[in-house]
């Protein structure tokens, strides 16, 4: 049971595959990248293998564009999850009070998650 509205977590931790599987969560930085990168209509083949190298930036205000779709998300109920990689999101999250969880990977598994 999740007890939170809104999941800090790091990269690489698996926020895009939950929200494959479970609808009530939502991959904001997933989201963000292709509003940031316009790779609108790209296959998840394609999301993932560029996720290194995304190429020029299309839309400069995908702060603004994560911000707006957070609070469309948190209204409908679901459970947002964002990177605390990006700049200022603990900042907005505090005050606007909204709550929210961090996430860690389990240390027992720091040679996968470097690998």
């Amino acid at each position: 049971m999740i007890n939170c509205k809104v999941i800090v977590s790091g990269p690489a931790i698996g926020k895009t595959y939950l929200a494959k599987i479970d609808k009530r969560f939502i991959d904001l930085d997933g989201e963000k990248a292709i509003y940031k990168y316009g790779l609108e209509g790209k296959s998840d083949f394609e999301l993932e293998s560029t996720k290194l190298n995304r190429g020029k930036v299309v839309n400069t205000d995908s702060k603004e564009y994560v911000y707006k779709r957070l609070n469309e998300e948190l209204k409908k109920g679901n459970i947002c999850m964002l990177s605390y990689n990006q700049k200022d999101i603990i900042n907005y999250l505090v005050e606007n009070n909204i709550p929210y969880c961090l996430v860690y990977a389990d240390i027992t598994l720091c040679d996968e998650y470097i690998s």
